[in-house]
């Protein structure tokens, strides 16, 4: 059992996710958690971040078929609209001029 004056521990909950153990001791804490993340899936997106990364690699994980490698947010980007977010077909050429870069080199 966690004292209050503990340091929370983090527990991974999933790929690059972590939730301190505490919110996990409560019924009622993940009743809650839970409510979010079913308020945060039916939301509609309304909110463009602008993510920076290392590379983009190939990925049979994902359905876009792309991975970002060590993706960071960088900012919420006020001036886009959801409709102007980057697609698949911006990823794809992306992805296939850093390998043109790779080969050059």
């Amino acid at each position: 059992m966690m004292h209050p004056n503990d340091e929370p521990q983090t527990v991974m909950i999933a790929r690059s996710y972590q939730v301190a153990s505490w919110v996990l001791m409560g019924a009622a804490l993940i009743a809650v958690l839970e409510l979010h993340l079913l308020a945060a899936l039916l939301a509609e997106p309304t909110i463009v971040l602008e993510i920076a990364f290392d590379r983009i690699q190939e990925s049979s994980r994902h359905k876009s078929g792309y991975a970002m490698r060590f993706p960071r947010i960088v900012r919420i980007r006020d001036d886009k609209t959801v409709d102007q977010i980057s697609t698949i077909d911006e990823v794809r050429r992306i992805y296939e001029g850093q390998l043109k870069r790779e080969r050059q080199e």
